[in-house]
């Protein structure tokens, strides 16, 4: 006998209900997964485990992909942490490119240099 608490939803429509209650009645508000289970009565973790249900799955992705995509006009707009919830929660990052051109006067490659100190010119 398995044990455990009963699951809060066994039919995904109750659930679908729920997270469209949370989206429409938002007001100015960005939302957010933490705010998402708060409104389907459950911990963060709870909603990562219902992600993990077959049947619950594409209703807990479209939720997140709609949280994520209010960040990223949040972002665009200039939101103050929107780029930090981004980096956080949506995989974002800064992408720096370094081109480290290292020659001396002579204008030889980092190779050459390399390949006459070992003594392979």
């Amino acid at each position: 006998m398995p044990g455990g608490r009963p699951p809060k939803y066994a039919a995904v429509e109750d659930m679908d209900e729920v997270i469209d209650n949370y989206f429409n009645n938002l007001g100015d508000n960005i939302p957010t997964m933490a705010g998402l289970a708060l409104e389907l009565d459950m911990t963060s973790r709870g909603l990562r485990n219902y992600r993990e249900k077959t049947e619950f799955f594409p209703s807990i992705k479209k939720a997140r992909q709609k949280v994520e995509a209010a960040w990223e006009q949040a972002m665009i707009k200039g939101g103050g942490g929107a780029i930090f919830w981004m980096k956080n929660n949506a995989d974002y990052q800064d992408r720096i490119t370094n081109e480290n051109i290292n020659r001396d006067a002579t204008g030889l490659s980092d190779q050459q240099l390399a390949d006459i100190a070992a003594g392979r010119s």
